[in-house]
């Protein structure tokens, strides 16, 4: 199956689940972390969708699957036990042009769900195209030891710093300076938890560089972060800055 990856934006886009089981429960908790205006369609629900539902974080539909349920539909995914409901969905969003998933039977999407490894803003993705969700997996859990929970504010940071540079740094100065980022020390003190003392060393090279091209003569610290040369005191918590740390499946 030759696949194009990519990314989608659902927040604020009507999505459904149509299946209440532990799978359809993994599903729905995705598309809510990642902003879908969600619904489900089932005759019985998990505890924990059942909880989703009396929190107002999804809408629920006591009742199968039917002819009609897809309008309005941007995204659908089919995690019944029922090949016919299945089969249903997945006609009636071919034609609807309508992104469909249909878990453990790629023929019948026309998209498929990788294993995600996710820290905050970073995410790691791992598919074989349908062929084997269970290596996917596999792999994804290997990755998970290999990237901490430091990779979410470690992005966070690098983003931050992107946009400082992007208007105070001409393009080779700024080409230079995001690669020392990615290269040098930080990753390290972000684990440590010296999330100031990272980004007040950042903030020296911009303005060390400004004022050797002789262009912007800072005054003093940057607003709002006191003298870059002062200690940093002891390390703020990781989780601070790691925000939500899940995968989503």
């Amino acid at each position: 199956m030759r696949l194009y990856p990519v990314e989608l934006r659902l927040e604020g886009r009507n999505c459904l689940l149509v299946g209440g089981g532990k799978v359809a429960e993994r599903k729905a908790m995705g598309l809510l972390a990642a902003g879908g205006n969600l619904s489900l369609v089932s005759p019985r629900l998990t505890d924990g969708l059942r909880e989703a539902v009396a929190e107002g974080r999804l809408r629920w539909q006591d009742r199968t699957y039917r002819s009609g349920d897809l309008e309005g539909v941007f995204l659908v995914i089919a995690a019944t036990d029922d090949p016919a409901t299945n089969d249903l969905v997945s006609r009636e969003a071919q034609e609807a042009n309508v992104l469909c998933n249909v878990v453990d039977d790629p023929a019948r999407c026309n998209f498929v769900l990788p294993a995600v490894l996710r820290r905050g803003d970073f995410s790691l993705s791992v598919s074989t195209g349908g062929n084997s969700p269970l290596l996917a997996r596999l792999v994804r859990e290997e990755l998970e030891g290999r990237f901490g929970i430091e990779y979410g504010p470690y992005v966070r940071f690098l983003g931050k710093m992107r946009a400082e540079a992007m208007g105070m740094l001409a393009p080779p100065e700024r080409e230079t300076f995001l690669r020392e980022l990615v290269a040098g020390e930080y990753l390290d003190l972000i684990r440590r938890g010296f999330f100031e003392q990272a980004e007040q060393k950042a903030e020296a090279i911009i303005y060390a560089a400004r004022h050797d091209r002789n262009q912007v003569q800072p005054a003093g610290p940057s607003p709002g972060r006191g003298d870059s040369k002062s200690p940093v005191g002891h390390p703020s918590r990781l989780g601070d800055w790691a925000g939500a740390d899940h995968d989503g499946r």
